[in-house]
């Protein structure tokens, strides 16, 4: 079981290019701002 990381990021490249470089080693959710995050 990998650990989980949630980046919050409000730039979609580089929200989407940190979760290329980490899901090898990680369960990664992403999201755009704080309200989505809390959603998360």
């Amino acid at each position: 079981m990998l650990p989980t990381l949630l980046i919050v990021e409000d730039e979609r490249a580089t929200r989407e290019g940190l979760r290329s470089a980490l899901e090898d080693d990680f369960d990664v959710y992403t999201a755009a701002g704080t309200t989505e995050a809390l959603a998360i």
